[in-house]
């Protein structure tokens, strides 16, 4: 997956800050639940008589990225526009050394871990 202008510096609107594309962290994603794909039409017998329906299956997900400020920006970013991805939370985690060494052999662009 090619994020197009990963790197392209930005400023934060809110503090009018560079966001920091030096410090590398990890931050968990609690992806908001969707409904996609259906599993098949069913039917139901009540005392109306027969009801038919479709039976929907529904994600809620989390995720961990790997990157920098502002590769995790640009990230969160693309896949909203690609993917409709809505976070429901997010938080930082303590970054591990094989975090680091994901991150270095992925050529220093943001992995994405699904836990």
């Amino acid at each position: 997956m090619k994020i197009p202008k990963l790197n392209k510096p930005k400023k934060c609107w809110f503090t009018k800050d560079w966001i920091d594309n030096e410090e590398i962290i990890i931050k968990q994603w609690w992806l908001k639940p969707k409904f996609f794909g259906y599993t098949e039409s069913k039917e139901c017998f009540d005392l109306g008589g027969m009801t038919k329906y479709i039976d929907s299956k529904k994600t809620d997900e989390d995720y961990l990225v790997i990157g920098t400020r502002l590769q995790l920006f640009r990230l969160f970013e693309y896949m909203f526009k690609e993917h409709n991805w809505e976070l429901k939370d997010s938080w930082e985690s303590k970054l591990k050394e094989h975090h680091i060494e994901k991150y270095n052999e992925n050529n220093n662009e943001p992995v994405i871990l699904k836990i």
